[in-house]
């Protein structure tokens, strides 16, 4: 099961690298995947599979963290545009109706 278990993830991986609709995915998640595909993480597998797991949890969370990062960032500018169109238009908000 060690032995199946990087070959496996690894052959996803590659699919996902060969579809052109996952590059936003492989870009978020980088740090995960480049864990994945190092070989000397790969070996960790079989001689400390308990390693291997908290440096893949690592690297999901610094993943996770820069997609929260990202969130706040687009929420932030998603509220300057809004700011910026109020203050040119005088509209409170978008009622669904054009003037």
């Amino acid at each position: 099961m060690a032995n199946l278990f990087p070959s496996t993830i690894q052959a996803v991986i590659t699919n996902l690298q060969s579809n052109g609709s996952f590059s936003g995915f492989l870009a978020a998640y980088a740090n995960s995947i480049a864990y994945i595909e190092n070989a000397t993480n790969t070996a960790l597998v079989s001689s400390n599979c308990s390693a291997y797991v908290s440096g893949l949890q690592s690297a999901l969370q610094a993943d996770q963290n820069n997609l929260q990062l990202q969130k706040s960032y687009i929420q932030a500018a998603f509220s300057s545009l809004a700011q910026a169109i109020q203050s040119l238009t005088g509209n409170n908000g978008y009622n669904g109706r054009r003037k």
